[in-house]
């Protein structure tokens, strides 16, 4: 209920405010904003320049013409920096108060790739048009200021997304996509950053503000508002929320056709949302003075009042054309130079309807592609020739077991010697160098600590197998496994080299994912640690130089995957499996190694998109005992830590499938998803549905089902008997997380 707080300021309108010179009349006013020398500056439309005035309305100057296409947003921050939102040629630029360029955020004339094509037809709004996420900018709206410098950007007409940058201006990361889910957008309009960090983005036409961690993880949404245009936080603590109009007749995304005529207002909230106030939506005619049609911008013709409210300043417009806009300034720093547009991303999508499905992502191959695999080298052409048809099948097949989130089966990854050596085709700085008898390894085997107790089983050779029945090109074949007489060393500069196959693997999967549009594609690279970590270092100073290196080379390849707007899995097992290489560490030794370990993944992901992350850690695939796992308690605060939009992980093995009640004492941080395997390569056995459904309700009722996604323990593809026992574990999992989507909507 709408509380009309004493707290909430009260205004009234002055007529008369603006005393301007003939010449520099103007129309529409985009945006206003007011320095430290409360000086009032608008940002004027049609003739697209800033006018400048004193606090009682005397005209100062203006500045600005020809630079500007298309005025929108205006922002003024405490160093006086003027921001400009042009949402003409999708730049934001940046001005001295004497109106001298300092520097442009985006490219000038340079719209995002978004599917964007202006004038389509559509139902609702034009924002329907937009089809797909993009990068800085298409249309940009509006511009906000964080306490600590960074600085978030709308992009919102032909686009959908919000663009975190530092305050040296390098993007960090960008969220949404089109659509009205928790983290999705129809207009993201206004943009605001609260004094304790939370972005608050005036989803337009969702009727909606929502919330997120400046990470983009998605809080909460306020939905007791109508169209907002643009919002405020005063000094009073309180948001300012500019409502645009909705004449009779108009569908809404959120509330379908309106049946009578909602006038352009202004709301007062507090900081969870709730309204305390609202002004400029009486019964009287929308042009009387006091009310609005669009409160921050679109059709005002002169400011009549100049108001301070809260620490806040506010200009209303007059009746005819009115609008209110407040604004307040945030601590920030000075931003930096002009950043290139990026191609499209795409935020990691939700289970809003239904629990999604995804896998670990090693599936069956086909059998001519197999036997071609066999020999790589002598079948280098074929291989070639076969892999586009074979990743379309792939992607078809994975669609018909009825998963969502779904990828390339690792073919190509298996046509370059497989998933674990395809990486060094890719990368150079590492070498092969005799064993010296006299030195010890660097450190023991897998799963060391489970040899002490079960020699006889190591010794036999079958911990490497992958599974009972054929194995597949490029796994162990059971038998006393031969110690190797030579060791991996990185002896000079670790680089990365793999643009093309990378670029390869991008194009396979885009192509074949072109007709499943509802599909969300992912492409699984190793992780750092998987890489360098087993390797000895004779090259950098330190081992720390060493796998920061190693990072630095993977970052370019993950670049590739998320540049795409694909989704990246980092497989890094040997987050949890470094456990078993070190018998003699203690689980405090292990902690501090996971801190170096968290730096390490963090740094190979400095600067993309979380939103596009997906990070998988497990036990090690190798069918062995594991009682010397080291528990999912003891690290997942530390898994946490790890810049990923979502988690996946082990859940259904008999080792690890009573560890879903850790979430019961460990809390997922906001907007985080969770991706357990429900099902698994330990057994031929295919999980009954019903057994895949109790798991995801278990992990649902915890979580939430829109933070959580139905996976595998690991890629399937090789480590079960036979292609047709993983197709029918896929199978399971769809028809189990339906199941699960029923009793967690409660139908």
């Amino acid at each position: 209920m709408m509380v009309d707080a004493l707290s909430a300021p009260r205004f009234s309108v002055q007529a008369d405010w603006e005393q301007l010179p003939a010449a520099f009349a103007h129309r529409d006013v985009t945006g206003v904003a007011v320095d430290s020398h409360d000086r009032v500056y608008l940002f004027t439309r049609f003739d697209s320049r800033i006018l400048v005035y004193e606090a009682d309305g005397r005209f100062i100057k203006a500045w600005g013409d020809g630079v500007f296409t298309g005025a929108h947003g205006l922002t003024i921050g405490p160093d006086d920096r003027v921001y400009c939102v042009d949402n003409g040629d999708h730049s934001v630029r940046v001005f001295t108060p004497e109106g001298e360029q300092l520097m442009v955020l985006g490219v000038p004339g340079h719209a995002s790739d978004t599917g964007y094509v202006s004038g389509r037809p559509y139902d609702v709004h034009a924002v329907e048009c937009v089809l797909y996420p993009g990068g800085p900018f298409n249309r940009c709206t509006n511009l906000a200021v964080a306490p600590d410098g960074d600085l978030f950007v709308a992009d919102g007409y032909g686009n959908c997304r919000v663009h975190h940058f530092t305050a040296e201006g390098e993007l960090l990361h960008s969220w949404g996509e089109p659509g009205s889910g928790p983290g999705q957008f129809y207009l993201p309009h206004g943009i605001r950053v609260a004094g304790d960090g939370r972005v608050l983005v005036a989803d337009r036409e969702n009727d909606r503000i929502q919330v997120f961690a400046p990470d983009g993880r998605f809080i909460e949404q306020w939905t007791d508002v109508q169209r907002p245009c643009d919002l405020a936080i005063g000094g009073d603590g309180l948001v300012y929320v500019a409502e645009l109009w909705r004449p009779k007749g108009k569908k809404s995304f959120v509330h379908g056709v309106t049946h009578e005529d909602q006038p352009g207002r202004v709301s007062v909230l507090d900081l969870r949302g709730r309204p305390l106030a609202r002004f400029g939506a009486s019964s009287g005619a929308r042009h009387a003075d006091g009310n609005f049609i669009a409160p921050p911008f679109d059709h005002a013709r002169f400011p009549r009042k100049y108001l301070r409210g809260g620490g806040d300043v506010q200009l209303r417009y007059p009746a005819r054309l009115g609008r209110a806009r407040t604004w307040r300034a945030s601590n920030s720093k000075i931003y930096s130079p002009a950043i290139s547009g990026l191609n499209a991303r795409k935020t990691m999508k939700r289970s809003t309807d239904h629990i999604l499905t995804t896998h670990g992502g090693n599936l069956p191959r086909p059998t001519d592609l197999d036997a071609l695999i066999g020999d790589p080298g002598a079948n280098k052409r074929e291989i070639a020739a076969r892999l586009p048809s074979a990743v379309q099948e792939v992607v078809d097949r994975q669609i018909g077991c009825g998963l969502d989130v779904i990828n390339d089966g690792e073919y190509v990854k298996a046509a370059a010697s497989g998933y674990s050596g395809y990486i060094h085709a890719r990368v150079t700085g590492w070498e092969r160098l005799p064993n010296d008898p006299a030195q010890a390894p660097k450190r023991g085997i897998p799963g060391a600590r489970d040899a002490r107790d079960f020699p006889g089983f190591y010794e036999s050779g079958l911990w490497f197998a992958g599974a009972g029945g054929p194995v597949r090109p490029g796994f162990f074949k059971a038998g006393a496994p031969k110690r190797p007489d030579t060791h991996l060393a990185c002896t000079g500069a670790v680089r990365y080299i793999g643009a093309e196959a990378i670029a390869a693997d991008v194009a396979a999967l885009k192509a074949a994912l072109g007709k499943w549009r509802d599909a969300e594609g992912f492409i699984a690279a190793l992780g750092p640690l998987s890489l360098g970590a087993g390797a000895r270092n004779l090259h950098y100073a330190t081992e720390e130089e060493y796998m920061f290196a190693v990072a630095e080379a993977l970052r370019e390849e993950y670049k590739a995957v998320t540049d795409a707007g694909l989704v990246l899995q980092i497989d890094e097992p040997e987050f949890a499996t470094t456990w078993m290489f070190y018998p003699e560490w203690s689980v405090e030794d292990y902690r501090r190694y996971l801190g170096f370990a968290v730096e390490v993944i963090n740094h190979a992901v400095k600067g993309l998109p979380e939103e596009q992350i997906r990070f998988h850690m497990c036990w090690g695939s190798g069918h062995r005992p594991h009682v010397h796992d080291i528990a999912f308690h003891n690290i997942v605060d530390l898994l946490l830590q790890i810049r990923a939009q979502a988690y996946a992980f082990e859940a259904s093995n008999v080792r690890h499938a009573h560890e879903w009640r850790v979430w019961e004492d460990v809390k997922l941080p906001p907007g985080k998803i969770i991706a357990p395997g429900v099902v698994g390569h330990a057994t031929d056995l295919v999980e009954h549905p019903e057994l895949v459904a109790e798991r995801l309700i278990n992990f649902g009722r915890i979580v939430g089902m829109e933070n959580l996604q139905g996976g595998t323990d690991c890629g399937i593809g090789s480590r079960v008997g036979h292609a047709e026992i993983a197709w029918a574990k896929l199978e399971a999992l769809a028809e189990g997380a339906a199941i699960a989507s029923k009793a967690l909507k409660g139908r």
